[in-house]
């Protein structure tokens, strides 16, 4: 049953033996009236022998040539014509010759669905998540607590989720996950305040649900400052809270913050009193220049 996709296109390919079938290749239309997908009049398709056949099936929109980054669509409609449709097998399904055949599909591409915890959804200016280069903008399910929901290709590696506030501020957490995303899975994890704390990464059959078996592993992202190495300074932020860092032997410091915009800073008892102040946009503050600075 197409369950929404009576307008969309099955190309079907039989084989004989393991080489493609020259007159068992076509494109189909549903009948609704007859509940089955239809070659058209000028088409012709047949099983080469009466013996069992490996067939591989697609089902796709007309109009799907690739993903598309930009799945925002407020209707569903954008993300729901990637949701291309394949043969449930690996590469062919063996099916017994009859008048109507039934090949049942899964999902031939990824999911990621995610979800921002503990943050006001009227302050998020953009969402996106960035895989292997390309960077894709999701569909908001639109629910009370912030989900978002996009398709990205097989193969994929390390997302990078983007959340960009209304004031500028930018926050990036990347999904450490093994090995690369496979055909109908959706990988499913929360995001925790504008930090963007991960949660474990549940890895589920994209259809049932169900868990499937993974060593994913969860990671805090918090903002590296850089400096010089070994040194030890105190930032004063503009909320009237104080934090002391020290510089490991690279010159990184990774801390949660305890302000988002630091108006001054001390080092061995000399001050730097920032103008502009540096203000926490991105997961990387280089504060070289300005602990140099001090006097």
């Amino acid at each position: 049953m197409p369950f929404g996709r009576e307008n969309w296109l099955l190309d079907v390919q039989i084989y004989d033996g393991n080489d493609p079938y020259q007159y068992g290749s076509a494109t189909l239309h549903y009948v609704a009236a007859d509940y089955r997908w239809e070659t058209l009049v000028s088409d012709s398709i047949f099983f080469p022998n009466y013996l069992t056949q490996q067939v591989a099936c697609r089902l796709y929109d007309p109009g799907f040539t690739e993903i598309v980054k930009d799945q925002r669509d407020a209707s569903g409609d954008i993300l729901f014509a990637q949701d291309v449709l394949i043969q449930n097998g690996d590469s062919t399904v063996r099916v017994v010759p009859s008048h109507a055949p039934v090949i049942y599909v899964k999902h031939a591409h990824s999911m990621f669905d995610f979800r921002l915890m503990n943050v006001d959804e009227t302050r998020i200016s953009s969402v996106s998540l960035e895989v292997d280069g390309d960077v894709y903008y999701p569909y908001d399910t639109q629910q009370t607590v912030p989900e978002y929901l996009v398709i990205v290709p097989v193969g994929s590696s390390d997302p990078l989720i983007r959340v960009v506030t209304t004031d500028g501020a930018q926050y990036e957490q990347t999904v450490e996950m093994e090995g690369t995303t496979e055909v109908n899975i959706c990988y499913c994890f929360t995001l925790h305040g504008l930090e963007l704390t991960l949660s474990p990464i549940t890895v589920v059959d994209w259809v049932t649900g169900e868990a499937l078996y993974a060593q994913y592993t969860a990671v805090t992202a918090y903002p590296t400052f850089y400096g010089p190495a070994g040194v030890t300074c105190t930032l004063f932020f503009d909320n009237d809270l104080s934090q002391e860092i020290t510089f490991n032997d690279r010159g990184e410091a990774t801390v949660k913050p305890v302000g988002r915009t630091i108006i001054r800073l001390e080092v061995n008892g000399k001050v730097n009193v920032l103008d502009p102040p540096v203000v926490l946009t991105n997961m990387i503050i280089d504060l070289t220049e300005e602990i140099d600075a001090a006097v």
